[in-house]
């Protein structure tokens, strides 16, 4: 998972980039891998500190949040993207 989640944010940022820029594509390779990748590494950081600090306890909660945080960027992602319609 550590290689696939960064090279499938960047395929996925790349072909979207091309539907809405005249960008390169290597643009949105670069930034997919950033921004996926980011946020892999913070994942990868604060769970391992969360199962210690809680017992594991705390996992539930957190991936909770993470759920509802991806719901809330997901919407507005797709709302930021969206034309308004013209008046006529």
């Amino acid at each position: 998972q550590t290689v696939v989640r960064p090279a499938a944010g960047a395929v996925l940022f790349a072909g979207s980039l091309g539907l809405l820029t005249d960008l390169p594509p290597w643009v949105g390779v670069v930034a997919g891998i950033l921004v996926s990748g980011g946020v892999h590494a913070t994942k990868a950081a604060v769970r391992p500190a969360v199962t210690v600090s809680t017992a594991g306890v705390g996992n539930p909660v957190v991936s909770a949040v993470e759920d509802v945080v991806s719901l809330v960027v997901s919407v507005l992602a797709v709302l930021a993207g969206a034309k308004p319609r013209s008046k006529r």
